[in-house]
């Protein structure tokens, strides 16, 4: 009896790891941007979106997810761009959350 709980348990942690394991992958996208764009420095917004910087330009790409938040469906849109002239040397990389937060 105690060896087809083992055998049991095995089956189950084995089931379990290839489950985990086949959910850890990388999907490429269904709408893939311009890759003449060089997009860089993708950061996650709090709304779900992603924004990515267009290399050496001011226009920055908003990736957008489907209504079931997956994001290998989403819609790529062009935001606002920069106001001319405005090139700073550095960017920040964070986005600013509430106040008080670290």
């Amino acid at each position: 009896m105690t060896k087809l709980r083992t055998l049991l348990a095995a089956l189950g942690l084995l089931f379990a790891i290839t489950q985990l394991s086949n959910a850890q992958r990388w999907v490429p996208l269904a709408n893939q941007p311009n890759i003449n764009l060089g997009l860089t420095n993708p950061l996650l917004l709090t709304d779900g979106t992603v924004i990515l910087h267009e290399q050496c330009g001011p226009i920055w790409y908003r990736l957008t997810p489907d209504a079931f938040g997956s994001y290998v469906n989403g819609t790529w849109t062009k935001t606002t761009p920069m106001p001319t002239g405005y090139a700073p040397l550095f960017r920040f990389s964070r986005i600013a959350g509430r106040p008080g937060n670290r």
